[in-house]
């Protein structure tokens, strides 16, 4: 039985993506870099704009989800004082998305 893509699942895959393009050895890697490619500029360009358009899916549906989630979220977590810690990993990831405009960065 396959279980159906959630909109947490689909942003979890869309940061894992953008992850490849910097991990040395992935085919990602290779097409951002021009490796083994004909016109190395234009696959560059091509590339580049694809990383855009994922990085729009991710802000725009992690705020989505942070707004579906978040008012429950905190009047459930409110009175125990916990809101950092109860935080699921999209919010997170929105949080820094929005701090920093990629979802790449670390903090």
């Amino acid at each position: 039985m396959k279980r159906t893509l959630t909109l947490s699942d689909a942003i979890k895959e869309s940061i894992y993506l953008l992850s490849t393009f910097d991990t040395v050895g992935h085919a990602n890697y290779d097409l951002l870099y021009g490796k083994d490619t004909g016109s190395p500029e234009e696959q560059k360009e091509m590339v580049r704009k694809e990383m855009r358009l994922v990085r729009a899916f991710i802000r725009k549906y992690a705020r989505l989800l942070t707004k579906k989630q978040g008012n429950s979220w905190y009047r459930s977590s409110k009175s125990s004082g916990k809101h950092q810690r109860n935080k699921t990993y999209e919010q997170k990831e929105a949080v820094k998305l929005s701090k920093n405009g990629s979802p790449l960065t670390s903090g």
